[in-house]
């Protein structure tokens, strides 16, 4: 896995990304964005409510968070030309806020 991340992924973001795995789980990609703020990387909101931000160059993960109902929102109707967050979607992101405050700090 040391392989497929950055530096700052494995080093600086291991606790927070370890405890999404085994918490939440990565899931599945359901839409896929060029990152606004930064070239050369995407966003993956995935179906368990996981924001991946992905380098284009490398192909490694610069980091994994859990996303907001706003980030996801956004990322969302993005992705999809405006289309509704489906409610199953949303139910998980709901719960991943309430996993959220338990989750470490990094």
């Amino acid at each position: 896995m040391k392989s497929k991340m950055t530096y700052h992924a494995f080093n600086d973001r291991f606790d927070r990304i370890s405890y999404i795995m085994d918490t939440i789980g990565i899931g599945e990609p359901v839409v896929t964005i060029p990152d606004p703020y930064r070239q050369d990387t995407i966003k993956i909101l995935t179906d368990t409510g996981v924001m991946i931000v992905k380098s284009l160059t490398t192909h490694k993960i610069i980091t994994i968070y859990i996303a907001s109902m706003d980030q996801a929102f956004a990322i969302y109707k993005l992705g999809t030309n405006n289309k509704r967050v489906p409610d199953g979607l949303l139910t998980k992101i709901r719960k991943n806020q309430k996993i959220l405050k338990n989750q470490p700090k990094s």
